[in-house]
């Protein structure tokens, strides 16, 4: 049935199409042939083999396969050539005998070589196909390119397994004529993927079986490729060549200088690049580059040049704020809404409308909700498409690196649309509300002040940030409520008997920071997860307002001194002094 099979495929005419090709001939074959016709299982068979992806080998491994599935999806692989029937061996190997094309002379090969009963022949057979056909013609075209990359370390890794080290001096005639090939025509990117192969061999068990002019060769090819780079100003490559030359001279125990010469001209290629940039003159793209030369410096541990990048990288952000560009949209809210909101705030009398006012904690948002609705614009978002990362005055306070941190991204993306709606629009209204109702400033004061677990001190600082709140002059409100906020909120855990400090040494106390204070299990457990999240929000994120750290040191842009922020502080009182610590039988302490 085999040589039936093999009769039958001569009509296909293979003999000079490449895998892709043979694959489009195969499938029709598949398509047209009778579903009875015992040859179509062969069919299936050559398809499914041709259809496996290559591995470039990993050098110095001996655990892959070349050919792996080419489809996964949880348990389902295809093609599942782990599983192929035994018969296939017998198959490929008929197959073998008679074929002419070859992509499917390397392809069968492959195969037996790690399935088949006679590896040690099969595999010799391969490595002689290899050296004798795996050659470039055409150095622009990518995909001979790659097949000549991905076959050498086929080779390379049959030499080593198979221990046939006669082979060695055919392998390094076929590399250095490669070599000169590129050479001449001064193409050099590929010389990259050559030499990580022959680096795999360049270990202390290894390093024997390749001579020394190969290794030698391979150098000067990094070097012009390097050189070459450089004078076209294409960073990447350059930096990719000189970081494989960086390899091989730690291989190799060179002299040291060198490598510190080649890591410090790394660093000096980042820094060129913020300044060629391909020709444009772009801020941000220099805080790119200006972030990796630091990241490289603080590898090689250059501290000097780490401490010049990090003030560049400030004054670089601080420029940058030309180049954005605010987008604004308008939301249509329909009156009636937000009068039938109003309505339920506004009662008989003034008193009765602020007491539940602030006693409602209706303006701070279900964190659930805004979870599920972040992920839901995430899948549909053009910003998967693209780095997320946010800049706070001359920094860069955010970068979303992994999934989780653009999940972040878009939970509090969602989360602060949602507040500043809520308090620009529907809290200012019903402020506006309370104040024709006569809503005055001692109520506010009183409101707060009043809770028992409130300090003197304390309550004297809030009374006049309430009162610079009433006179509009939102810095100072802002300047003395936010800290009063955290001391306030501190103050209230120490009455109850619960630590707020921690011992830096074996005698002397120090004041956790807010961000450690508040996630203190103590802390999670009693305050509810919602206003939680506020207060972090509003006081401690950097992707929220990060007030507290902001006003502390000195970095609150102008942009946060304005009504609605001061609303959202005063709102976060009135939410605190909701609480009350119980006694055994439930009765506030």
């Amino acid at each position: 049935m085999y040589q039936e099979y093999i009769e039958a495929k001569k009509n296909l005419h293979l003999k000079d199409l490449s895998i892709d090709d043979m694959l489009k001939v195969y499938k029709k074959e598949i398509d047209n042939i009778d579903q009875e016709n015992e040859l179509r299982k062969y069919y299936i068979w050559d398809y499914q083999l041709l259809y496996c992806n290559e591995r470039t080998m990993v050098i110095d491994s001996n655990t892959n396969k070349r050919l792996t599935h080419r489809i996964k999806c949880q348990n389902y692989k295809y093609p599942d050539i782990e599983n192929f029937e035994d018969e296939r061996k017998n198959f490929y190997t008929a197959c073998l005998q008679n074929e002419e094309n070859i992509n499917f002379i390397f392809r069968y090969l492959d195969y037996l070589v790690d399935y088949g009963d006679n590896k040690y022949n099969f595999a010799k057979q391969l490595a002689e196909v290899i050296l004798k056909n795996n050659w470039i013609k055409d150095v622009d075209n990518t995909d001979e390119c790659f097949d000549y990359i991905s076959r050498l370390s086929r080779v390379i890794d049959i030499l080593m397994k198979f221990k046939m080290n006669e082979k060695y001096a055919e392998l390094e005639e076929n590399i250095m004529c490669t070599f000169s090939l590129f050479d001449e025509m001064h193409q050099y990117r590929w010389i990259l993927e050559i030499s990580k192969i022959l680096r795999g061999l360049n270990r202390p068990k290894t390093k024997n079986i390749i001579s020394d002019e190969i290794k030698k060769s391979v150098r000067q090819m990094l070097e012009k490729g390097k050189e070459q780079y450089k004078s076209e100003k294409n960073i990447y490559l350059y930096i990719d060549f000189c970081n494989e030359l960086c390899e091989w001279l730690r291989n190799e125990k060179d002299d040291n200088s060198a490598l510190n010469e080649l890591l410090l001209e790394i660093g000096q290629a980042y820094e060129d690049e913020t300044e060629y940039q391909g020709g444009k003159k772009d801020k941000l793209y220099k805080v790119v580059f200006l972030e990796k030369a630091a990241k490289h410096y603080a590898n090689i541990g250059k501290r000097e040049k780490l401490d010049e990048m990090k003030s560049k990288i400030k004054e670089a952000y601080r420029l940058s704020h030309k180049e954005f560009t605010k987008q604004k949209f308008e939301l249509n809210i329909p009156n009636d809404l937000i009068e039938r909101e109003i309505k339920r705030f506004v009662k008989k009398n003034i008193t009765d409308s602020f007491e539940y006012f602030s006693r409602v904690e209706y303006f701070t948002p279900k964190i659930r909700d805004i979870k599920d609705k972040a992920k839901s614009h995430q899948k549909n978002s053009l910003l998967n498409l693209v780095s997320i990362s946010k800049i706070s005055g001359d920094r860069k306070v955010f970068d979303a690196k992994d999934d989780s941190l653009r999940e972040k991204y878009f939970v509090y993306q969602e989360y602060g649309i949602n507040l500043q709606m809520t308090f620009s629009v529907l809290y200012n209204k019903i402020w506006s509300k309370l104040l024709e109702q006569g809503l005055t400033v001692d109520m506010v004061i009183h409101r707060i002040t009043d809770w028992k677990y409130m300090s003197d001190d304390n309550s004297f600082m809030i009374k006049k940030g309430i009162e610079r709140y009433f006179e509009k002059d939102y810095v100072s409100a802002i300047h003395i409520l936010v800290p009063r906020f955290e001391s306030s909120f501190r103050d209230f855990f120490s009455i109850a008997g619960l630590p707020t400090t921690s011992l830096k040494s074996a005698s002397v106390q120090h004041e956790q920071n807010f961000s450690d204070f508040i996630n203190n299990d103590f802390v999670k457990n009693f305050i509810r997860e919602d206003f939680l999240f506020l207060i972090k929000y509003i006081m401690l994120d950097d992707l929220g307002y990060n007030l507290r750290n902001k006003v502390a040191h000195g970095l609150a842009e102008m942009s946060l001194f304005k009504k609605s922020i001061a609303d959202m502080v005063i709102y976060l009182f009135f939410c605190l002094t909701n609480y009350a610590w119980p006694d055994k039988d439930g009765n506030e302490i």
